[in-house]
């Protein structure tokens, strides 16, 4: 991370204490909105229009509109194919990648 600015990572997948920390501990600058839920709907609107990578399973996607300095998605589980249909994921400029 070359420049000072944050970086913003939002979670809609349940992470460990330990996974949360290890996150964290890449980078000064990073910060992490954990929702702790399967439901994009629980994380604040601020949270949303601030993130630039997003930690999910790949359902319950936020739409387009709503993170509009999306750079990455991040699908936790080792499949896309459930999250391809999401409108996010056919946003030009963003990179979706999964644990395979």
């Amino acid at each position: 991370m070359a420049d000072r600015k944050t970086l913003e990572i939002v979670s809609i997948s349940q992470l460990s204490d330990e996974q949360a920390a290890r996150i964290k501990a890449v980078d000064k600058r990073v910060r992490l909105t954990v929702a702790g839920s399967r439901d994009a709907s629980d994380i604040s609107n601020d949270a949303w229009e601030r993130a630039e990578v997003v930690l999910a399973s790949g359902r319950f996607l936020p739409e387009p509109e709503k993170v509009p300095n999306l750079k990455w998605v991040q699908v936790v589980f080792a499949g896309v194919e459930n999250a391809l249909a999401s409108p996010l994921l056919q946003t030009p400029g963003i990179i979706t990648t999964s644990a395979s």
